[in-house]
C-alpha cells in the first residue's frame, strides 16, 4: 500500500523485475511469477535476491505478508495428446503463440525452453551473449507455413540473431538479424517442419554485458509470436484456447510423488474436479479433498473421501465448486492413515494450493429464472451484467422483467435464453405496455438487440482472462439460431418520451422459433420526472469519420452524410458529444494576401470566413442533438503531444512575425465573436496540445497566451493535471484519473477554472477503465465518481478506433475477431503489435460484414454503427449524474419551503455511497448498490415535484 500516483511499484528479482501498476492507501495483494534463468550463468552476485520497491510514484510504500514458492505450471489439455499453455492457441487449423509477458506469467511460458536473458515487466533484456530458446510443439503433428514475429522496442547497439532447427543436435539456420528498433517476421524454411517440434534461439551478438540493477540492456524485446499451419491429421482438432494455472506445493512427504494433472474449469456456479497424479512405493490408506477458502468461500468447503492408494501411480479426482468472483484460495490436501499406534491418526502426505481468480465475467449471483419450458431456461438480469455464455442458470426465481426509467430516458435490461438443446429460428416480439388510466407504451418503444461477444485471447489486465466477452449489440434483424447449453442475452432497451405518463406498465415478449415457444412478462415503471434533454455533465469523445468511410466504402458526399447522421444519432441517444459533429462542413477562411510592409504592434486582421454550411451542421449539433461541447480548431495554434510537437505557423508565417500575429488576432477575434452571437461559446473548448512533458510546459504556455490574448472567451482546455508551471495557461484542466488532485483542484476552482477528467489506454485495474474485458458497471461508476469530486465534464481520446497502422499495416483490423486496440502512433513500427487494452478507443463497432469486406466491398455499406454495453454504460451514468443535478437544483430551488428533516434527508442523498464508491479503487462491480440509490434519487425527485 502507498500513495496514488503516476509511477508505479516494483518487485520481483534482479532478473525478472515486475511493474506492479498503480496502488492507494488501501492493502493490496500482488502474485506474479518467474522462470529462473539457467543455472551456468554468469550472473552478478546481487541478482539472486528480491527486490521490492517504487519507480516515481508519491508517498511511502509498505510491504507486508510476502512468501515466495516453487509452483507447478498446469498447461490445458484440449485433446487427448494436446498441451496448450498460456499464449497458445488453435484456430481453423493454425497453431499460435503469443509469449503471455505482458500477463501475471512473467517470463514464463510452455514453449520457453530456457533463457539467461533478463526479463524487466513485459520485456527480454539482452546483454552480451544473452538468449532466449523456445520449443514449439503441438501434439506430436507436422507443422506447415510457420513463421516467427518478433518486435524490439528498445535499442541501443548490438543485434539480435533469430535461429531455428527442428533437431537438438542440428546446427542452427539462421532466419534473420535485427539491429534496430522495430518489428520482422522471419519464414521457417520448410526443411526445418519435418518432425512435430521446432526450435526458435533468440540470441544477442555485439552487445554490450549487463550490469545490475536496472539496466535497460542493450536491446529488448516486447513480443514474439511463433505460428504454423497443420497438417491435414489434425484438421480435425477443434480451435481451442491455451491456459496455465501455477500450483503451489506447500507440502510433500519425501517418499510420496504428487502433481495435478488437471485443475478444471475453475469457474463460479459450476461443479468440477481437479485431477492429482499420486506415485507411492506401498498400499496405503488414505484421504483426500479439495477445499475452496478465500474472501467469498466462507471458510472451507469440499468434504475428506477415502482413498484407497495402490504401490505405483494413482490417479484422484476431487470434486469442488468456487462461489463467488475474486480471489480464491483451492486447497488440495492428501493425508495417509497410520494406524500403528491403535489411534486415529492422519499424517500430511501432500498440501498444495492453487490462487484462483475468478474474473467478473463469471459471476453467478445476479438474475432471476422467468421460465423452464423444458426445452429453454429463460431468465433476465440487470444490464450491468456481463452475461457469460457458460454460467449456470440463477436458482432465484421470477415474474417479469423489470425496468425503471424516468420520462425522457432510455434504460435496459437484458433476458438471457439457456437452450437444453439447439435452438432454431429465434424471433422476438413484444406487444403494447399498458399503464395508467389506459396510458399505453407502444411496442416500439422497446428496441431488442442480441449481445454478441468478442475472443479476448489477451487479456487488458490482471482484472480481465482469455476468453469470449459480451460488449457488440446487434440487431434482430433476422431469425437466431442458439446452440444447446450457452447463454444468448437478449438487450432490452425502453425509451420514454418527455411527455410519457408516469406510472407502472405491463406487457409481454413473445419468444418463438422452431418447436418452441414462451411468453415473458415485461413490467415498466415510469418515474414522474424528465430528464433535460441536455445534460448537465460535459461529456468530449474522439470520433474518426474517415474509419467509417473507409470500413463502410463510403465515397460520395450524400452517402457520407446519410451515415454520419446515423453515428451522430447514436451519440445523442447516448448524451455523448463528440470532438467534431461537424467534419464535412468546415468554416471556408478567406485569408488576406499580405504583400506591403508589416502591420503595426497588436494589428488585428481578420480574414473572411464563410460560416454557412458550419452554422446548419452546428445548430442541428446543439439544438437538435442536444451536444453540450464541441472542440474548435483554431489555425496557427501548432500543437503536438509529449511525443513531439510542430510549430505554430500560419499562412507560411511563423509565431514570432508581426504578419502571423495579426492574422491570429484577426482570426481569434472573429471565431469568438461568432460563437458569441450564436450562442455556443460556452460549448466551444480548444485541445491543442495532448499530455505535455514537463519539457514542453513552456512551449504550451506560449500558445496558451497567443491564444488567451486573441481569443479570451474561448475555453482552453489541457490533458494534464496541475502543475506549476501550467497556471495560468489552460482554464479547463482535464487530467488522467490518477492525476487528479482534490485539494490543487480546489485552489484553481477558486480562480475561476474548470475540471474534467479522463480515461484512456490507462489507468488499468484497479482503477475504473474502459475496457471489455472490466466489470461492465467500470464506466457507470466513473460517473459517480466524476460527481463525487465536483468534476464537469468527462473525455475520451476516440470512439470508433477499429484498426492499428502498426499492427495491421496494409489492411484493416477486424474489431469483433480481435477485440486489442493496438498502438498506432508513437513510433510504433508497421507489424508492431503493443497492446492498449481490449476495446480501448472503441464504443462502437461498424456494421457486421463491413471490417472483412475491404476491396471486396459490394457498393457503400449505409448502415449505422453497432453500439456496444459500454456505450450504454455510459449513457446511464451521464443519466445518473443527471439525477444528482436535478436533485441538487431542486433541493436549491425549494429548501425555503422545506421541512429541515426533508431537506437534510434529501441532502445526504447527493453523496455517493461506500457501496459504490469507496475510493478510485474500491468500487462496486454489482449494479446493484447503483440501481438501489438511482431509486432513492428518483423518489427524492418525485416527491419534490410534487411540491
Amino acid at each position: 500500500r502507498g500513495a496514488a500516483g503516476s509511477g508505479t511499484v516494483m518487485s520481483g528479482t534482479l532478473f525478472a523485475n515486475r511493474d506492479l501498476g498503480s496502488i492507494d492507501a488501501s492493502w493490496a495483494p500482488f502474485t506474479s511469477f518467474f522462470v529462473s534463468p539457467e543455472i551456468s550463468m554468469a550472473l552478478p552476485a546481487a541478482t539472486d535476491g528480491l527486490r521490492f520497491g517504487q519507480w516515481h510514484l508519491a508517498g511511502a510504500v509498505a510491504f507486508d505478508d510476502i512468501e515466495l514458492h516453487r509452483v507447478q505450471p498446469v498447461h490445458a489439455r484440449p485433446g487427448a495428446h494436446l498441451v496448450l499453455g498460456e499464449g497458445e492457441s488453435i484456430t481453423g487449423g493454425t497453431y499460435t503463440f503469443q509469449a503471455p509477458l505482458r500477463t501475471h506469467m512473467a517470463n514464463f511460458s510452455r514453449p520457453l525452453l530456457r533463457h539467461d536473458a533478463g526479463f524487466n515487466t513485459h520485456r527480454w533484456v539482452f546483454g552480451a551473449g544473452d538468449e532466449v530458446l523456445f520449443r514449439h510443439e503441438i501434439g506430436g503433428w507436422t507443422q506447415t507455413q510457420a513463421s516467427v514475429f518478433v518486435n524490439v522496442n528498445y535499442h541501443t547497439g548490438g543485434g539480435l540473431v533469430v535461429e531455428a532447427r527442428s533437431d537438438p543436435q542440428q546446427v542452427w539456420t539462421s532466419l534473420g538479424e535485427m539491429h534496430a528498433v522495430g518489428a520482422a517476421t522471419f519464414d521457417v524454411p520448410a526443411h526445418l517442419l519435418s518432425t512435430g517440434a521446432v526450435d526458435v534461439h533468440l540470441r544477442a551478438v555485439g552487445a554490450v554485458a549487463t550490469g545490475e540493477d536496472a539496466d535497460p540492456g542493450s536491446f529488448q524485446v516486447d513480443d514474439y509470436r511463433y505460428s504454423a499451419g497443420l497438417t491435414d491429421d489434425a484438421q480435425d482438432v477443434q480451435d481451442a484456447q491455451g491456459y496455465t494455472r501455477m500450483v503451489t506445493v506447500i507440502q510433500q512427504r519425501d517418499a510420496a510423488s504428487c502433481r495435478v494433472i488437471d485443475t478444471g474449469a475453475l469457474q463460479p456456479g459450476l461443479a468440477d474436479s481437479i485431477v492429482v497424479e499420486v506415485d507411492v512405493p506401498a498400499d496405503q490408506f488414505a484421504r483426500a479433498r479439495a477445499a475452496m477458502t478465500g474472501a467469498n468461500a466462507f471458510g472451507q468447503t469440499g468434504d475428506w473421501r477415502p482413498v484407497q492408494l495402490r504401490r505405483g501411480q494413482n490417479r484422484l479426482s476431487l470434486p469442488y465448486r468456487v462461489t463467488g468472483v475474486g480471489d480464491h484460495v483451492l486447497q488440495v490436501q492428501l493425508e495417509t492413515h497410520d494406524g500403528s499406534t491403535g489411534e486415529d491418526i492422519w499424517k500430511p502426505l501432500w498440501h498444495a494450493e492453487l490462487d484462483v481468480h475468478a474474473s467478473i465475467l463469471h459471476a453467478d449471483d445476479y438474475g432471476a429464472v422467468l421460465s423452464t419450458s423444458g426445452a429453454v431456461d429463460v431468465w433476465w438480469a440487470s444490464s450491468g451484467w456481463k452475461v457469460s455464455a457458460t454460467r449456470g442458470v440463477p436458482t432465484t426465481t421470477g415474474s417479469a422483467l423489470y425496468i425503471a426509467a424516468a420520462r425522457n430516458e432510455a434504460e435496459a435490461a437484458q433476458l438471457v435464453l439457456r437452450p437444453r438443446q439447439a435452438l432454431h429460428g429465434l424471433v422476438v416480439e413484444v406487444t403494447d405496455l399498458l399503464g395508467p388510466n389506459g396510458a399505453r407504451l407502444p411496442a416500439d418503444a422497446i428496441d431488442i438487440r442480441r449481445v454478441a461477444t468478442v475472443a479476448v485471447g489477451q487479456p487488458t489486465d490482471l482484472m480481465g482472462e482469455a476468453g469470449h466477452w459480451p460488449d457488440p449489440l446487434l440487431l434482430m434483424d433476422a431469425p437466431v439460431d442458439l446452440p444447446a447449453e450457452r447463454n444468448l442475452a437478449l438487450w432490452v432497451r425502453l425509451q420514454t418520451l418527455p411527455d410519457t405518463a408516469p406510472g407502472q406498465y405491463h406487457g409481454t415478449m413473445e419468444l418463438h422459433a422452431e418447436g418452441w415457444s414462451a411468453q415473458v412478462e415485461v413490467h415498466v415503471e415510469v418515474f414522474d420526472f424528465a430528464l433535460p434533454d441536455r445534460m448537465t455533465c460535459q461529456t468530449a469523445f474522439g470520433f474518426d469519420p474517415d474509419a467509417v468511410w473507409r470500413y463502410q466504402g463510403l465515397d460520395s458526399d450524400a452517402d457520407r452524410r446519410t451515415v454520419l447522421a446515423k453515428y451522430l444519432e447514436s451519440f445523442a441517444r447516448h448524451h455523448i458529444s463528440p470532438y467534431d459533429p461537424a467534419p464535412l462542413d468546415r468554416p471556408i477562411v478567406d485569408w488576406p494576401l499580405l504583400t506591403g510592409p508589416p502591420p503595426v504592434a497588436d494589428a488585428v486582421i481578420e480574414p473572411g470566413i464563410d460560416w454557412t454550411a458550419w452554422d446548419v451542421s452546428m445548430r442541428r449539433a446543439i439544438d437538435d442533438y442536444h451536444f453540450n461541447s464541441f472542440r474548435l480548431a483554431i489555425p496557427g495554434m501548432g500543437g503536438g503531444s509529449y511525443i513531439d510537437r510542430h510549430q505554430p505557423e500560419l499562412q507560411g508565417w511563423s509565431a514570432d512575425t508581426p504578419q502571423y500575429g495579426a492574422l491570429f488576432r484577426g482570426y481569434g477575434r472573429a471565431v469568438e465573436r461568432h460563437l458569441a452571437e450564436r450562442g455556443w461559446l460556452d460549448e466551444a473548448f480548444v485541445y491543442w496540445f495532448d499530455e505535455p512533458a514537463p519539457r514542453d510546459y513552456a512551449f504550451v504556455m506560449d500558445g496558451f497566451s497567443r491564444l488567451q490574448d486573441a481569443a479570451p472567451g474561448i475555453t482552453r482546455m489541457l490533458t494534464e493535471q496541475v502543475e506549476s508551471e501550467l497556471v495560468g495557461g489552460p482554464n479547463l484542466w482535464c487530467p488522467l484519473t490518477p492525476g487528479f488532485d482534490a485539494a490543487l483542484a480546489a485552489s484553481r476552482r477558486a480562480a475561476g477554472e474548470r475540471f474534467w477528467w479522463y480515461v484512456c489506454t490507462v489507468p488499468k485495474a484497479p482503477w475504473a477503465g474502459l475496457f471489455i474485458d472490466h466489470a461492465a458497471t467500470d464506466l457507470r461508476v466513473w460517473l459517480w465518481q466524476t460527481w463525487q469530486r465536483d468534476i464537469d465534464g468527462i473525455l475520451v481520446w476516440a470512439t470508433n478506433y477499429w484498426t492499428s497502422g502498426a499492427a495491421y499495416p496494409g489492411s484493416l483490423q477486424d474489431p469483433y475477431a480481435d477485440p486489442m486496440s493496438w498502438e498506432s502512433t508513437y513510433n510504433a513500427p508497421p507489424g508492431a503489435r503493443r497492446p492498449w487494452g481490449n476495446g480501448d478507443g472503441r464504443f462502437l463497432y461498424p456494421p457486421p460484414g463491413a471490417p472483412t469486406a475491404g476491396p471486396n466491398l459490394q457498393g457503400p455499406n449505409l448502415q449505422g454503427p453497432v453500439e456496444s454495453i459500454r456505450w450504454e454504460m455510459l449513457r446511464d451514468g451521464i443519466e445518473d449524474y443527471e439525477y444528482l443535478a436535478m436533485l441538487r437544483r431542486a433541493l436549491a430551488e425549494k429548501a425555503p419551503g422545506l421541512a429541515p428533516a426533508d431537506h437534510m434527508r434529501w441532502s445526504a442523498l447527493l453523496v455517493v455511497p461506500e457501496q459504490i464508491s469507496a475510493s478510485m479503487t474500491q468500487f462496486t462491480t454489482d449494479p446493484a448498490p447503483i440501481e438501489a440509490r438511482r431509486q432513492e434519487l428518483a423518489r427524492a425527485l418525485e416527491a419534490l415535484s410534487g411540491l
